[in-house]
């Protein structure tokens, strides 16, 4: 039994094979997520996500670093001094830095953070507690944090 004749050996027919490799990889050729049996893990390793102490770290591919966290402070006593916050992980440059204030008593109303841009760096953030009347000993400082790792 035959199966036909080869006719140019060794020709390639170029146009055919581009338009049948441009249907395989493009338009004819697609895949769901669940599909993919490790798409879940390589995209989990894309972000990582890492807890120091009081504090989540999450680092994104694009060099975001993103950080929150609390820290707890009892009987701050209205005092002057500035107050420094080290980062966990230290950022490239200075993080752009958001802070807000609660109680257990639920009596932040009169009672303020104010961040040192000036002093605050990569590594370390400072700032002050201010409270008129002092009737706030226990407030927790609620930080987030978002600058590069790379």
């Amino acid at each position: 039994m035959g199966y036909g004749k080869v006719t140019n050996a060794g020709v390639l027919d170029a146009s055919t094979l581009a338009a049948q490799l441009q249907n395989k990889s493009d338009k004819g050729h697609t895949h769901r997520a669940a599909e993919i049996s490790d798409f879940a893990e390589a995209v989990a390793a894309l972000t990582v996500h890492q807890k120091i102490g009081t504090f989540d770290i999450c680092k994104l591919p694009d060099g975001t670093q993103i950080e929150s966290g609390t820290v707890r402070i009892q009987n701050h006593n209205n005092s002057q001094a500035a107050r420094v916050l080290t980062w966990p992980l230290a950022f490239v440059t200075a993080p752009v830095v958001v802070a807000t204030l609660s109680a257990p008593e639920g009596n932040v109303r009169d009672i303020w953070v104010t961040i040192d841009n000036r002093q605050s760096n990569r590594s370390a953030v400072h700032y002050w507690l201010h409270e008129p009347v002092y009737n706030t000993p226990d407030v927790t400082v609620n930080f987030v944090a978002i600058g590069r790792w790379k």
